[in-house]
């Protein structure tokens, strides 16, 4: 099998996070993190919450973010934001196609101040998390943020995940499940990758710092 170039994998990836199933995913995620409650908070103040969208590629979370605003009657445009959004990722073109702001750039090297971010959100968080990335992004938080967590998993990784040391430390955890990925939203991945993931281990939290 002959390998992908770097757009073709794009593209993939962009029509994964286009799905309907993948939207509806990060919907629930997101209104089940207190994401809302931050923005109702915010809603007489010159002070906006900051979310933090950890390799956000095209902005699917951007616009999940505002959708959710605006189910919940909370007023949210360019001109008049309930939150500001900010994607980092290292991929040029995904970052073309997502709302603003966006930064081009590691997520080992966050271009935001430290203890900025009221909720920082890592979907697909198996793929871009290393150690270095981790520290990048707590320094991001401020005491307190929201943490979100989605990783896209095999069946037969989830026992051996449960084994190991958790993986987010200095986090207190509100809610920890796996969820099954809808069928065909797990064919989609099927179109550019031999291991199909079945399911999604979600955890949300807030961090804790010393």
């Amino acid at each position: 099998m002959a390998k992908e170039s770097n757009s073709e994998y794009a593209s993939h990836h962009a029509n994964i996070a286009s799905h309907p199933d993948y939207r509806q995913l990060l919907e629930d995620v997101v209104s089940r993190a207190g994401i809302v409650e931050l923005m109702k908070a915010a809603q007489n103040s010159d002070k906006k919450p900051v979310f933090l969208d950890v390799g956000g590629g095209i902005g699917v979370l951007g616009r999940v973010l505002a959708k959710v605003a605006k189910k919940n009657g909370i007023p949210h445009s360019t001109v008049s934001p309930a939150f500001t959004y900010i994607n980092v990722d290292n991929d040029e073109e995904a970052l073309k196609q997502s709302p603003p702001q966006t930064h081009l750039g590691s997520v080992n090297e966050l271009p935001i101040p430290e203890k900025s971010a009221d909720a920082i959100f890592l979907i697909a968080a198996n793929a871009i998390l290393t150690e270095e990335a981790l520290s990048s992004i707590y320094a991001a938080a401020k005491p307190g943020a929201k943490f979100v967590a989605v990783e896209f998993v095999l069946k037969e990784k989830l026992e051996e995940k449960g084994k190991k040391d958790e993986p987010y430390p200095g986090t207190r955890f509100t809610a920890k499940e796996i969820i099954k990925i809808p069928p065909k939203l797990a064919a989609a991945y099927a179109t550019f990758q031999r291991a199909i993931p079945t399911h999604a281990r979600v955890v949300i939290g807030e961090r804790i710092l010393k």
